[in-house]
């Protein structure tokens, strides 16, 4: 058993233990636990219960306003985002910089960017290169990824471009109301060769987008396509100083995620704390080359220290590391 696996396992037998108490029919099923978890931040109720569906679409957080802004010194387009509305549906805003989630994310994202500056001694190669994934459909990785972009974006010294790589559902571009925006796939079929017109420069100051364009057909075929290859080298080497955020469609979802995958230096998998199967974990795992690269979250993880339960999350990561930090939430 590796040491991912392990982690899993381990988290998973304390949260077994720690529920026993209060049951739950059966956390290898499908069956909907959210009704039972206390939600101490009401304003993350919503996705949380849809994102607690494994066969959902996570859940839209509505469309937000976009005003395109000319910019003389930029190819790239512009998107006024409606922050109050993102901010309203649970997720982070610089205006939330000092929420307790705020800092659960700034746990999760550090061991991330240490390993992208470059002359550090935990660099890996490509590192500014990181890629969120899930084993199945509605585990909240388009949550975490919208949510770790906004917090990268609140550094000082860094800025984040977040990719929606998941051409099939666009999630993120949904999220943010620019579904019907050109973007990767206009790239990825020659539609568009100039990467930067592609580019939607924001009002968080640190923060691009690159939309899921419009659907083609052969659309996984394309994410493995030498475009896509050529796309990822772009970007690595073009931005050295951004971190590129991926965010990937499901591994046991679609072959495409996996040869996405492999062009990464660092993988993030989102694992729904006690209902996704270990089985289906693993499985997952199967899929990666490089267990080395992997770090796992443990999403929406109920948090039993203190008083009560909360909607969290927790953290276990590879490199030699073996288990990482649970934290609780607000």
């Amino acid at each position: 058993m590796n040491i991912i696996e392990k982690a899993v396992e381990k988290l998973e037998k304390e949260l077994e233990a720690e529920l026993a108490t209060k049951p739950v029919d059966d956390v290898d099923t499908n069956e909907d636990f959210a009704s039972d978890v206390t939600l101490v931040n009401t304003a993350l109720s919503e996705a949380a219960e849809q994102n607690a569906k494994p066969e959902s679409v996570p859940v839209p957080v509505g469309r937000v306003s976009a005003k395109p802004k000319a910019n003389a010194n930029s190819k790239s387009r512009y998107i006024e985002l409606d922050l109050h509305k993102l901010s309203a549906k649970g997720f982070l805003t610089p205006e939330k910089a000092q929420t307790l989630t705020s800092e659960e994310l700034r746990i999760i994202k550090r061991p991330l960017l240490r390993r992208a500056a470059v002359g550090t001694p935990d660099f890996v190669e490509n590192g500014n290169l990181i890629i969120l994934t899930s084993s199945l459909p509605g585990e909240g990785k388009t949550f975490n990824s919208v949510n770790l972009a906004m917090s990268i974006a609140m550094e000082v010294d860094r800025t984040v471009l977040l990719v929606d790589a998941d051409v099939m559902k666009s999630d993120v571009s949904r999220t943010f109301g620019i579904e019907n925006e050109p973007g990767l796939s206009d790239y990825l079929k020659g539609e568009e060769t100039d990467l930067s017109k592609l580019l939607l420069r924001t009002n968080v100051e640190n923060l691009t987008l690159l939309p899921s364009g419009p659907h083609y057909s052969k659309l996984t075929e394309m994410l493995a396509s030498q475009q896509m290859r050529k796309l990822v080298d772009e970007l690595a080497n073009r931005y050295p100083d951004r971190i590129i955020l991926f965010d990937s469609p499901p591994l046991l979802a679609t072959s495409g995620a996996s040869v996405l995958i492999s062009l990464m230096g660092q993988i993030l998998m989102v694992v729904e704390a006690v209902r996704t199967p270990q089985s289906a974990v693993r499985e997952a795992l199967r899929h990666i080359i490089d267990l080395r690269k992997v770090s796992i979250l443990f999403n929406k993880q109920r948090s039993f220290r203190g008083s009560g339960y909360g909607y969290g999350y927790g953290y276990g990561y590879g490199y030699g590391s073996g288990y990482g930090k649970d934290v609780k939430s607000d």
